[in-house]
């Protein structure tokens, strides 16, 4: 993996996407469970197909319920670099979510599952309420223009 998220940028696009796909791949389901969170009877999803339900700019349709927390932290943080594609704002706002839902620390950081958990989640709630305060800015932006 690269050294650090500026030498992720170099990469071209379908090698983002590989290195992305593969830290979530890599990374999913360390606890190993077999069935899905409040649903014992069914299997705990594929990696590969948790991917691809999170890996868009409209994951907030699913709420990832069927995983346990740290993959639906992992799941999040996928969704929300999506999303910060589209979103308007400061590059220090941006930077700071984008830092928090990249797929993997520095490299210095070490493998540190508890931060990279804690940051994940900030990250992805942050890119959240960003996106749903930017949302409200459009429509209020709208209905004064339309009035």
């Amino acid at each position: 993996m690269p050294a650090d998220c500026n030498s992720v940028a170099s990469l071209s696009t379908e090698e983002q996407y590989n290195l992305h796909r593969t830290a979530a791949i890599q990374s999913f389901n360390p606890a190993g469970h077999h069935f899905c969170r409040n649903q014992r009877h069914t299997p705990y999803p594929l990696a590969e197909d948790v991917f691809h339900r999170s890996n868009t700019y409209w994951g907030n349709d699913d709420d990832f319920g069927d995983l346990f927390l740290f993959d639906v932290v992992q799941a999040n943080k996928r969704t929300a670099r999506k999303k910060l594609e589209r979103l308007r704002g400061s590059d220090q706002l941006r930077g700071m979510l984008m830092r928090g839902t990249q797929s993997f620390l520095d490299a210095e950081e070490g493998d540190q599952k508890v931060l990279q958990g804690a940051v994940g989640f900030a990250g992805a709630m942050g890119t959240l309420l960003f996106e749903e305060i930017e949302g409200n800015t459009d429509m209020v932006s709208f209905l004064l223009i339309s009035s």
